[in-house]
């Protein structure tokens, strides 16, 4: 008896380190954020990109940044943000808003 509670107490021990959570589940975390602020000044056009320009995965990236509280979002490492590195302000609904990129 007592040879069997020390075989599973050992194999117990063993095991501990090599079970835990999945991390299927876990949400992956952007590595780049989008930062957004309406601004009143008239930059050059060549800086301006209207949002009809963005791809659709690109305008929600940017509807969510403008809707959220920071005015921030995640990127999904999926979508090109080099659009909001070459052009630095956005055009949406009659505003403009100046973009920010930076490493999360």
């Amino acid at each position: 008896m007592r040879r069997t509670a020390a075989i599973v107490l050992i194999f117990c021990v063993v095991t501990a380190g090599c079970i835990g959570p999945s991390t299927d589940d876990q949400e992956e975390v952007p590595s780049r954020t989008l930062s957004v602020e309406e601004v009143d000044s008239t930059p050059t056009s060549e800086k301006v990109i209207g949002y009809s320009q963005l791809s659709s995965e690109q305008q929600e990236v940017f509807v969510s940044a403008v809707e959220s509280e920071d005015d921030n979002t995640g990127i999904p490492e999926e979508i090109t943000y080099e659009v909001w590195i070459d052009h630095e302000y956005v055009e949406y609904d009659d505003r403009l808003y100046r973009v920010v990129v930076s490493a999360a």
